[in-house]
């Protein structure tokens, strides 16, 4: 039961969130060198829900440190943003079974 002070959960939260950001930033601009072509591939709902969570991760970083957004918005931020991610990678089997079939 020793735990942080919720500060240090905080700046370890932002601190993850930006790390997770710069990674989605590299990921997705890769990504865009190797995709030949985006529908073909089936790609497209992916590279959608990664833009909007790269989004929503920058806007949620940016309020936060120009105007010190922390608390309830920023959790439901994170929560969108990891929505997102998990929609964008995980529900690619359910798209493509369910809405892609030919």
């Amino acid at each position: 039961q020793d735990l942080p002070p919720l500060q240090t959960l905080e700046r370890h939260l932002f601190l993850m969130i930006m790390l997770g950001w710069v990674g989605l930033t590299f990921s997705t601009l890769s990504g865009f060198f190797v995709l030949d072509d985006l529908f073909a591939q089936h790609q497209s709902h992916k590279v959608f829900f990664s833009l909007i969570a790269w989004g929503v991760f920058g806007r949620l970083l940016w309020l936060h440190y120009l105007s010190g957004w922390s608390g309830a918005r920023a959790v439901t931020l994170t929560f969108i943003g990891s929505c997102c991610i998990v929609i964008g990678y995980s529900g690619s089997g359910f798209v493509l079974s369910f809405f892609l079939q030919p």
